[in-house]
């Protein structure tokens, strides 16, 4: 993971307010962990998913790495950010879609 931000500067940024989690580490996920969706980003490979919910400005920025590695088009942004929003709302962690924090 540190290649890949020494590699590419631009993946430095971090995705989250928190500034823990990092582009790079989306990218690493999916080049070397196998990582297909948002929510095996989120939840299994990278801590943000068990922080609460990380905001829709952190959605997307992760989804939209992820369509760069994988080649997603705007549908698939979407169908996954949108996945991960209802798995927030049946853990009872986001109360409607227009919540931008826990």
């Amino acid at each position: 993971m540190l290649a890949i931000a020494q590699d590419e500067p631009e993946l430095r940024e971090p995705v989250s307010t928190d500034g823990r989690t990092i582009l790079a580490q989306i990218a690493y996920a999916v080049r070397h962990e196998m990582a297909m969706t948002l929510a095996d980003v989120l939840f299994h490979r990278t801590g943000l998913g068990f922080r609460g919910y990380p905001g829709e400005a952190c959605l997307q920025l992760c989804a939209e790495q992820m369509a760069r590695e994988l080649g997603w088009d705007a549908g698939r942004i979407t169908s996954e950010v949108e996945a991960v929003r209802k798995t927030y709302q049946r853990r009872g962690l986001l109360l409607s879609q227009n919540t931008q924090t826990p």
